[in-house]
């Protein structure tokens, strides 16, 4: 099958994003995939350029299957990587005298299928929900190969021309804040991924389209929601979120959301918990504060965890550090405003 595959025409079409300082360049012959990542990193598209970190991601289809193709600088092992990025979804390598000679096949109890690996190859059902699977594979994969960027799930927005790394668990406010402070006329950076530099300590954007639950917001986001139409979306923990670009809430004349644009870090904060009214305080961070800044799993591939443990605590005792008590999103958005003009 993936022989037959690979006999069909490469898509002409490139479309390319920059993710971080990497590019990703996808050629596919599936609409609907097209559809997807173009609806999550519509502010990330970029004319064609040069990068070190390129990967090259092509999909070529039948009714059964499709044959997803890697072109890496530097390859990884790709079941393990599929392991070590996706360890919640229960995918282990099937070991059978009936698997053909180089390929390697991994199954589990996630919806996306049976996979199947030959190098840079992947094999999927084409009747499974690939789509989603895939493409967190490959933004991973762009990911990876910036060994000297650390991503993390974070929000991050620009003030005053100085970056801000919003921290905190799922559902603590990143994406809110986030929203309320571009809504205060700053940067926008994204909701879901934040990359640092840590040599040159810069965060550098990941513009995904966020993904907005249902409650409270700064009246210009709810103002720009109600005004435009915007695709919903149900994910698997059964929330319905509205997808609404950065670019669309919040457009801007000047060149500063560009993907490429990148600003000095100038504070961290730790999102703890919701107050009525919001309290940001100034904190000397400690082992406590270093295990909330947990990198993504491709940051961490064949990267040795005491190495990026001492960069980690280095750029927590180099930036600033805050803990928040979020209140109302306007408030809150104000509040962490005027503490970094006055820093």
């Amino acid at each position: 099958m993936a022989v037959q595959l690979r006999s069909l025409p490469v898509p002409s079409q490139v479309q390319c994003y920059r993710l971080g300082d990497g590019v990703l360049d996808l050629r596919t012959d599936d609409p609907a995939f097209l559809r997807r990542f173009n609806r999550l990193y519509a502010d990330s598209v970029i004319e064609p350029s040069e990068s070190a970190e390129r990967v090259l991601m092509t999909t070529r289809s039948s009714h059964e299957f499709v044959l997803v193709s890697f072109d890496d600088p530097d390859p990884p092992d790709p079941a393990a990587f599929v392991g070590a990025i996706f360890p919640d979804r229960g995918y282990h390598e099937v070991e059978s005298t009936q698997v053909p000679s180089g390929w390697r096949i991994m199954a589990g109890g996630d919806r996306s299928g049976t996979l199947a690996f030959s190098g840079g190859d992947a094999l999927v059902e084409a009747r499974a929900p690939w789509q989603r699977f895939i493409g967190n594979l490959a933004v991973n994969r762009v990911l990876r190969l910036q060994r000297d960027t650390v991503f993390f799930h974070a929000a991050s927005a620009g003030i005053r021309g100085r970056g801000v790394l919003l921290v905190g668990p799922k559902e603590s406010g990143k994406t809110t804040l986030s929203l309320a402070i571009a809504a205060r006329g700053h940067e926008f950076l994204g909701d879901e991924t934040a990359g640092v530099r840590l040599k040159t300590r810069e965060i550098v954007p990941v513009r995904r389209t966020p993904a907005i639950r249902p409650g409270p917001a700064a009246a210009a986001v709810r103002t720009a929601l109600a005004a435009g139409r915007y695709s919903r979306e149900r994910f698997p923990d059964g929330s319905v979120r509205v997808r609404a670009q950065g670019s669309r809430l919040f457009p801007r004349e000047d060149a500063s959301r560009e993907p490429s644009r990148s600003l000095a870090l100038g504070a961290i904060v730790f999102l703890s918990g919701f107050s009525p009214a919001p309290i940001l305080s100034r904190l000397s961070p400690g082992r406590e504060h270093l295990a909330l800044l947990t990198p993504l799993a491709c940051s961490l591939w064949d990267t040795p965890p005491a190495r990026r443990a001492l960069e980690l605590a280095g750029l927590l005792s180099a930036v600033p550090c805050y803990m928040l008590n979020a209140g109302a999103p306007e408030a809150t958005a104000e509040l962490l405003d005027r503490t970094l003009e006055e820093q």
